[in-house]
């Protein structure tokens, strides 16, 4: 071996040597700086993960509280269209009620509240009378026989109506006894007076 081999020989031992050592301190560097990539990725994993948790439970919370507060608004809704359909039954119930009424009044006016039509048209007619020397009784058929049979010196003239209008002698004044006049003049207290009936519960006695 001549010297030049020999001293080739150890060039490439002591650059192996220097190559095993920057190989060495590269690899650790290297691990090193997996190590801490990997630990930074954890790190930024574990707060993305914080974060997700986060804007999850608060999304679920504001669905939570959306859907709450739609059932809120669809129960409210509920409750106003059933209050509605039941003011609407009542409603139809009082017009019926009453529309009988009116029914039975002019069918009975005659007949079983004979009595009682009667005295009110005879204490209308008779304060009139009171008032004014002379009057002129407008009557329906019915009211129209009955006075003419039981007040043979009244000035009674026959119409196409329900009841009597009292006249003054000059027909300035009248007194319209009428059950159309009556029944609007009272209408809204047989409406109230109905409802009462109907759907106001009785305290126990």
């Amino acid at each position: 071996m001549s010297v030049h081999d020999k001293d080739f020989g150890e060039f490439s031992s002591k650059l192996e040597s220097l190559l095993g050592e920057a190989l060495s301190k590269s690899e650790q560097e290297a691990k090193q700086i997996v190590a801490l990539a990997q630990a930074k990725q954890h790190s930024e994993l574990s707060k993305l993960e914080e974060e997700f948790s986060s804007e999850r439970e608060k999304i679920r919370r504001e669905c939570e509280e959306l859907a709450k507060q739609e059932l809120a608004e669809k129960l409210a809704a509920a409750e106003l269209e059933a209050q509605r359909l039941i003011n609407s039954a009542k409603e139809e119930a009082v017009k019926n009620a009453l529309s009988q009424l009116i029914s039975y009044l002019r069918a009975e006016r005659f007949r079983s509240l004979k009595k009682h039509y009667i005295d009110f048209l005879t204490r209308n007619i008779e304060n009139a009378m009171l008032e004014y020397a002379q009057v002129i009784v407008l009557a329906g058929k019915e009211e129209y026989d009955y006075l003419k049979k039981n007040y043979p010196d009244l000035h009674l003239e026959r119409a196409d109506i329900e009841g009597i209008i009292i006249y003054s002698s000059d027909r300035a004044v009248a007194y319209d006894c009428t059950l159309h006049t009556l029944i609007e003049e009272h209408q809204e207290k047989l409406r109230n007076d109905i409802y009462r009936m109907l759907f106001t519960s009785k305290k126990s006695v």
